[in-house]
């Protein structure tokens, strides 16, 4: 199984197991909890399977994302969206499973979730790194569901977006 298989895979282990968890506020609604789940090598992640936000370290979590901020509100956003894509499907088992395997699917997802993000970044004045958001979209995290230069066009069309709004 691949690092990026684990990532998603998990979390649906530890539904069945003891973790830390933190009640999420209203605004992060339809997910309600954030759950700490196992570190798998030493990597900062944070992935949704609604109704849960997991993540590696709540510490870690709290320090990053603080309430109020730009990071904190441009996550909420892009696992929100998540978290509303996977609720109205028919079946979340289904879902995850197409995403899993179906990178063009997975793509998708994450243009929906990263799009959202992106654009909460621009209205608040804060920069995006078309590069940056290309190399992470195309990397191992997201088991390299597309090229870097796939991603860097669509980054690039969506910050331009964004300031044009």
């Amino acid at each position: 199984m691949t690092k990026f298989m684990l990532y998603l895979v998990v979390p649906f282990v530890l539904l069945f197991s003891s973790c830390s968890t933190q009640e999420l506020s209203s605004d992060w609604y339809p997910l309600t909890t954030l759950v700490e789940r196992p570190d798998i090598g030493n990597e900062r992640v944070v992935t949704t399977v609604s109704p849960y936000l997991y993540t590696s370290s709540l510490d870690w979590f709290n320090e990053t994302y603080t309430p109020g901020s730009v990071p904190y509100e441009a996550l909420r956003r892009h696992e929100v969206t998540h978290a509303k894509r996977q609720e109205a499907s028919s079946s979340k088992t289904l879902w995850l499973q197409r995403y899993l395997t179906d990178k063009k699917f997975r793509y998708e997802e994450e243009k929906a979730g990263y799009k959202a993000g992106i654009e909460y970044y621009i209205k608040s004045g804060w920069a995006a790194s078309p590069e940056g958001l290309a190399e992470t979209l195309s990397g191992k995290a997201y088991g390299s569901m597309v090229s870097y230069d796939e991603a860097l066009i669509w980054t690039k069309k969506m910050i331009a977006d964004a300031k044009a709004k």
